[in-house]
């Protein structure tokens, strides 16, 4: 009876000890793998985060036009069909982002703060503070007085993301800048012609391209806000540092007009 006893309790004693270090180095080696597989997948996952949430910017931004088309035509309807005063600097020629006058007096889209239904509306999303500081929003003089653009405004010196088209150096688009003769030309855009332009003037910083310079977003006189791929503008001329001249930024606005969305 005792050795039945002593055999059972051996029998069911705890497993021998296994060998000094074998466990640890299967555990090792699983870390390995996992640290491998985490890397490979980061690896693949990252340029795909990033291209979802250009994609939202995008969408956003096109979302932020079509809202000024909504305010423009309301705008037009009270002003003989004309769009917002065209008010833009010599030097350099793309600067039209002007919401305001230096006296104060409302100009571009800086008319349409009353119509819109908040101030993100004037501004793309991919502009950012750090890479174009004078044309994103809440960056310096963009700094709206609350959060809502009915009855705010935009201060004296602020700018908008969206420039209106450019003109003939003659001045030809102002004289039939209405909703009438820009049904299917584009009126505004987060175009701007340049791209990691290093500034001067009244631009404290750079101006880098939307959309990591892949395109941009264009709003019709119609109302309708569509992408166009910068492949086809770059064929015309390469958007970089260099200021466009007052006719090439014009023929940039021609191609505009007419490329697919």
């Amino acid at each position: 009876m005792l050795l039945t006893q002593t055999t059972r309790c051996s029998a069911d004693g705890p497993p021998p000890a296994r060998r000094p270090g074998a466990k640890r180095g299967f555990a090792l080696v699983e870390l390995t793998v996992v640290v491998l597989l985490l890397a490979l997948l980061t690896t693949i996952l990252l340029p795909v985060l990033r291209h979802v949430r250009e994609l939202g910017m995008r969408g956003q931004c096109a979302a932020n036009l079509h809202a000024i088309g909504i305010a423009c035509t309301g705008y037009a309807m009270s002003n003989q069909s004309t769009l917002p005063e065209h008010f833009a600097s010599p030097n350099p020629p793309f600067d039209s982002f002007w919401m305001r006058r230096g006296g104060g007096e409302l100009v571009n889209l800086g008319l349409l703060a009353s119509l819109a239904d908040a101030q993100e509306a004037f501004y793309c999303p991919s502009h950012k503070v750090n890479t174009s500081p004078d044309i994103a929003q809440g960056a310096g003089g963009n700094k709206w007085g609350g959060p809502r653009g009915k009855g705010h405004g935009p201060p004296p010196g602020a700018n908008s993301s969206f420039p209106a088209r450019a003109r003939w150096p003659d001045g030809r688009a102002l004289a039939t800048w209405s909703i009438l003769h820009h049904g299917n030309k584009v009126i505004y855009s987060d175009f701007i012609g340049v791209d990691q332009w290093p500034g001067r003037g009244r631009f404290h910083g750079p101006v880098f391209a939307p959309h990591a310079g892949d395109g941009c977003n264009r709003l019709f006189g119609d109302g309708s806000a569509l992408w166009c791929s910068a492949a086809r503008l770059n064929d015309l001329r390469p958007v970089g540092p260099d200021t466009p001249t007052p006719q090439e930024l014009m023929e940039y606005y021609e191609l505009l007009d007419v490329l697919p969305g």
